[in-house]
């Protein structure tokens, strides 16, 4: 996918965890979704009721048509997958450290 579109933060998110830029249009505020738009600019948050689909169309176009935009946003990626902890790595060596008891 080139860019998201919706109101599920979830899917929003996972699109910015892939390298796909997120618009995410839903009153409902969640800290992860601040920080991967203030943070690294893949998510782009439209939290209030009046949104349109000028507003949404105006965001769109340059993510979709700026030649750097795929590349700022793979950079971006690459750069919250490196300050991120894998927290399935750390559940698995929590495990394997408990059963070396």
């Amino acid at each position: 996918a080139s860019l998201y579109i919706g109101e599920g933060a979830t899917m929003a998110s996972e699109a910015a965890v892939l390298g796909t830029p997120a618009l995410y249009v839903n009153p409902l505020d969640l800290g992860y979704m601040a920080e991967q738009e203030e943070r690294y600019g893949l998510v782009h948050r439209f939290l209030e009721k009046g949104t349109t689909a000028n507003d949404l169309l105006e965001a769109a176009l340059p993510l979709l048509t700026e030649p750097d935009a795929q590349k700022r946003t793979v950079a971006a990626r690459e750069r919250l997958l490196e300050e991120t902890e894998d927290v399935t790595e750390v559940i698995c060596e929590h495990l394997l450290d408990t059963a070396d008891m």
